[in-house]
C-alpha cells in the first residue's frame, strides 16, 4: 500500500480486476446483478446508438433522439470487427487494462492511486460497450507522447479522439493552458511553441471534426447534425447556469456527483492559482509535469462544459423549482486517463498541515451551496452536504497517514461502489454520468 512503485504495474491491474470480478461474482450470488452477462443486458443506453451507426450509418431526427448525436469511430470499429454487445464490452475492457498498464509504466502512477482508479465507481464505462475505452486509449497516447515528446504520437492522438467522442473539444483548452503554464516564459514570445500547438492540437482536430461533419452531411444531408440534435434533443447549448445545479438521482449517485463537482472545483481553483503565478513570472516545474497540467485543464473543461452546456429546465422534485442538471460531471471526468494523472499528482504532494483543514472542509459546504441554497436551512439537506464532506475526508485523511487499513477500505468502497453504478447501469432506470 506504500508509495514505493511496485515495478508490475500490469500484475497490479489485473490483480484489482480480478478483485472486481470476484466482487461480482458475490453480488451475483446475492441477487444484485445478473449470473451471467449476456449481449442483451449490455445493450443499454448510447450503445444502441452506436450498433445502430454500424448497421445502418447515420440518421437525422431533429426532434428526436437519433444516432446523429453521436460520432462515428467506436461504431465504424464495431462493423468492422462484425462483434456482438458483449464481444464489444469485453474487447473495451481488454483495451483498458492494456492501456492502463502503458500509462502506469510511463507515469510510474502509485499503486494505491493504480489500485483506486481500477474500481472506481465510475471505471465500469470502461467494460461496457460504449465510447469510453477508445478514447481513453487515445488520450494514454497523447499523454505519453507529452511525456516522451514525442509530437507525431500527439497529433495522431488528437485525430483518434476527435474521431471518437466530442470531448476531443477538451484537448484544445487544455493543450492551450499546458502551454501557457509550463512553457518557459522567453519560448512563449517566439513562434515555435505556438506552431508546434497548432500542428499536434488544432490541425487534427479540425480534420477530424470536419470528416465527422462531412459523413454526417453525406448520409443525412444535414450539415452540423451532431450540433443539430444535441441542442434539440439533450438541450446541449450554451446557456448560463441556474441554481440550483444538481442531479435528481439515487442517493448515492447524487452523492458521488456532488463529490466530482467539489473535487473539479478545488482542481480549478489551483489551476487560478497556478496562473496567477505564472502571470507574476513564476516557472511551474515543480508543480506538475506538462501531462499532469494538461490533466487538469482537462479535467476543469469538463466542469465547465456541463454547468454551461447542460438544460437549465430540468425539474428537481424536491426543491420544487428548475435548475441546471450536472449530468456527464462523473462520465466527462473520472472515466478518463486524466484522471488517473490528476490524482497521481495529488498523492504526490506532501500532506497538508492541519491548520488547512480548518478551512477546507467549511469550503466545501460553501461550494456545495451552489447545488442547492436551501441545504443549510433543512436539517436532511444539512446531511447530505455532510456525506460528501465525509467522503472527501475519506480520501484526505488517507493522504495524510498512509494507514493501510484506510485505503484498504477506500478500495473496497471505491469497488461497491463501481457494482452498485453498473446495477443501475443495466437497469436503465437513472442516469448515471
Amino acid at each position: 500500500m506504500s508509495s514505493h512503485w511496485t515495478q508490475h504495474p500490469r500484475s497490479t491491474v489485473l490483480l484489482a480486476f480480478a478483485g472486481l470480478l470476484q466482487l461480482y461474482g458475490l453480488a451475483t450470488m446475492l441477487g444484485l446483478l445478473p449470473p451471467f452477462l449476456n449481449s442483451q443486458d449490455l445493450f443499454a443506453w448510447d450503445a444502441r446508438f452506436y450498433q445502430s451507426i454500424a448497421e445502418g450509418g447515420y440518421v437525422f431526427e431533429q426532434v428526436e433522439s437519433s444516432n446523429a448525436g453521436f460520432f462515428p469511430l467506436f461504431a465504424w470499429l464495431w462493423a468492422l470487427l462484425h462483434a456482438s454487445p458483449l464481444a464489444m464490452a469485453l474487447i473495451n475492457t481488454a483495451l483498458f487494462l492494456i492501456t492502463t498498464s502503458w500509462l502506469a509504466s510511463v507515469f510510474r502512477v502509485d499503486r494505491f492511486v493504480l489500485v483506486l482508479f481500477v474500481v472506481w465507481p465510475f471505471s465500469f464505462f470502461f467494460f461496457v460497450p460504449l465510447t469510453e475505452s477508445l478514447f481513453y486509449a487515445w488520450s494514454v497516447l497523447l499523454l505519453v507522447g507529452l511525456e516522451r515528446k514525442k509530437g507525431w504520437w500527439v497529433a495522431v492522438a488528437v485525430l483518434g479522439a476527435s474521431l471518437t467522442r466530442a470531448s476531443v473539444m477538451f484537448l484544445l483548452p487544455a493543450g492551450l493552458g499546458m502551454l501557457l503554464l509550463t512553457a518557459p516564459m522567453d519560448t512563449l514570445r517566439t513562434w515555435r511553441p505556438w506552431a508546434r500547438f497548432f500542428w499536434q492540437f488544432v490541425l487534427p482536430a479540425a480534420l477530424g471534426l470536419g470528416l465527422v461533419m462531412w459523413v454526417q452531411w453525406l448520409q443525412t444531408g444535414h450539415w452540423g447534425a451532431y450540433v443539430e440534435v444535441q441542442q434539440s434533443v439533450w438541450g446541449r447549448e450554451f446557456a448560463w447556469p441556474t441554481i440550483p445545479i444538481g442531479t435528481a438521482s439515487p442517493r448515492a449517485i447524487q452523492w458521488l456527483s456532488q463529490l466530482s463537482f467539489v473535487l473539479l472545483s478545488l482542481a480549478g481553483l489551483l489551476l487560478l492559482r497556478w496562473l496567477i503565478q505564472r502571470i507574476r513570472g513564476r516557472e511551474l516545474s515543480p508543480a506538475g509535469s506538462p501531462a499532469e497540467v494538461f490533466s487538469f485543464v482537462f479535467l476543469v473543461m469538463g466542469l465547465l462544459s456541463v454547468v454551461f452546456f447542460n438544460p437549465t429546465w430540468f425539474w428537481f422534485p424536491a426543491w420544487g423549482v428548475n435548475g441546471t442538471v450536472i449530468t456527464g460531471i462523473n462520465r466527462y471526468t473520472q472515466a478518463t486517463a486524466f484522471f488517473v494523472l490528476v490524482l497521481h499528482w495529488l498523492f504526490r504532494q506532501k500532506p497538508m498541515p492541519a491548520k488547512y483543514w480548518s478551512w477546507l472542509l467549511p469550503g466545501v459546504y460553501v461550494i456545495l451551496l451552489l447545488l442547492a441554497p436551501n441545504y443549510p436551512l433543512r436539517l436532511q439537506n444539512f446531511l447530505i452536504v455532510s456525506v460528501v464532506a465525509l467522503l472527501l475526508a475519506w480520501l484526505g485523511l488517507y493522504h495524510q497517514t498512509r494507514w493501510k487499513p484506510l485505503g484498504w477500505s477506500l478500495w473496497l468502497g471505491a469497488a461497491l461502489g463501481q457494482l452498485l453504478m453498473f446495477h443501475y447501469f443495466l437497469g436503465e432506470q437513472f442516469q448515471v454520468d
